[in-house]
């Protein structure tokens, strides 16, 4: 039972790979072990139903199918070299004494339209059998399409194709989202999508959307119209909460459909920020996570941006850009119990400046020739307040981006460039 169901979802992967689909199951490892339908994927719970079928975690079902009488007759018994029934059409062991197991294998592997449900019957509990192939065939798959996609959107189609499998997150690049798109993607189990560099057609009704109400984290990549793709991809009453912009204009229009979402986790990356933009997402009602990844702003407004947030938001950088560098507000202020004033407020000539305090053997900082004790004052041609105007305006840059670092180093300003790297190549 359990080889058919996988070998149906094999073939469905398989066929969609080889249209140019790049497809990740995420329940491969525990296919591939044979767990199936063992019910191991819910270690925390007791028995349960799915599809009508009993699943015990850590163990196997144990389901037993009867098979219809007359099956099992002919079944048990040597067939006549004139069998005229449809299951004379099997291999040559046709002769020998086949145990009901091997009969039924044998049919179904020659006759793929067979009726498997006629075939195997129901269990001894009265289990069907297409209750135990839907719950295999219902863990979903995660699915991207770009311009090396050469089938059709009726590939997808859950009603069209009865093996087809459900997808739960889906990535679309230069596709054309048309009216058959939206009729697919609606009967989809879809919890992410990803839409780049697509399109909406003209034969998409303005009073309908092209997602199912299913999704909860929407990301939109290249598009100088987010405003308008939001609106006609999603419903008013949509339930997402993750919601990201790349590489996209982020106009009145935008922020007025983010808003319209409610979202709690935003994402921007590789977008230019102004005082407009940070004023606008202040007031985000539900706004509780803002990733910013390689976002050019000054952090004169990122300052004021953070203060008036006043920590409702937290505030993360995802970009992989790695300068290599650890430091402190210079200089060093000790208070009369001997606290470190980390943010001295500049009295009797004192600064907020960014101490280097030590340097990652072979990274960009140590490439450029960075050391100890030097104060870094600018990237480019931004100002470094303290160490945390550092680590934002690193944040701005990717891997592979050259920047230029001015620092103070025994009363001289030294300009020196280097090559970013990856975070996760550092020691």
């Amino acid at each position: 039972l359990e080889r058919w169901a996988i070998m149906g979802r094999k073939s469905v992967i398989q066929r969609w790979r080889d249209r140019g689909a790049k497809v990740r199951d995420p329940n491969q490892r525990l296919i591939d072990e044979g767990i199936g339908i063992a019910g191991q994927l819910a270690p925390a719970v007791g028995p349960m139903a799915v599809n009508g079928v009993q699943v015990l975690p850590f163990a196997r079902p144990g389901v037993e199918f009867r098979v219809p009488q007359n099956l099992r007759e002919q079944a048990e018994k040597k067939l006549p070299d004139k069998e005229t029934d449809d299951l004379e059409q099997e291999p040559p062991r046709a002769q020998e004494n086949l145990s009901v197991a091997e009969r039924i294998e044998a049919v179904l592997a020659n006759k793929q339209d067979q009726n498997i449900e006629l075939v195997l019957g129901e269990s001894k509990n009265g289990q069907r059998f297409r209750g135990a192939l839907a719950l295999l065939q219902s863990f979903p798959v995660e699915v991207a399409l770009d311009e090396k996609w050469q089938g059709t959107v009726s590939d997808f189609s859950r009603t069209t194709e009865s093996r087809s499998l459900p997808i739960s997150k889906i990535e679309l690049d230069s596709i054309t989202l048309d009216s058959e798109w939206a009729g697919v993607l609606k009967k989809q189990p879809l919890e992410a999508i990803t839409i780049s560099n697509c399109e909406l057609a003209d034969d998409i009704a303005a009073d309908s959307t092209v997602l199912p109400s299913s999704v909860v984290a929407l990301t939109i990549k290249n598009s100088q119209q987010a405003g308008k793709l939001i609106n006609r991809l999603i419903s008013d009453s949509s339930k997402v909460y993750r919601f990201g912009l790349s590489n996209c204009r982020l106009d009145s229009s935008a922020f007025a459909a983010i808003q319209k979402m409610n979202v709690m986790s935003l994402e921007l990356e590789d977008m230019d920020l102004t005082k407009k933009h940070f004023d606008r997402l202040k007031v985000l009602p539900k706004l509780r996570q803002l990733n910013l990844s390689r976002c050019r702003f000054s952090t004169t407004d990122f300052r004021a941006f953070e203060a008036a947030l006043r920590g409702r938001v937290r505030l993360d950088f995802t970009a992989k850009a790695f300068l290599g560098v650890r430091g402190n507000t210079a200089p060093l202020v000790f208070g009369p119990n001997l606290e470190l004033n980390r943010r001295d407020d500049g009295a009797a000539g004192r600064g907020r400046d960014c101490l280097i305090t030590e340097v990652v053997p072979g990274s960009a900082a140590d490439d450029a020739g960075v050391k100890s004790g030097d104060v870094i004052v600018a990237i480019g041609q931004q100002a470094v307040v303290d160490f945390s105007d550092l680590r934002v305006l690193i944040a701005q840059y990717g891997v592979g981006d050259e920047i230029a670092i001015w620092v103070q180093r025994d009363g001289k300003k030294l300009a020196l460039k280097t090559t970013l790297g990856d975070f996760t190549d550092a020691e």
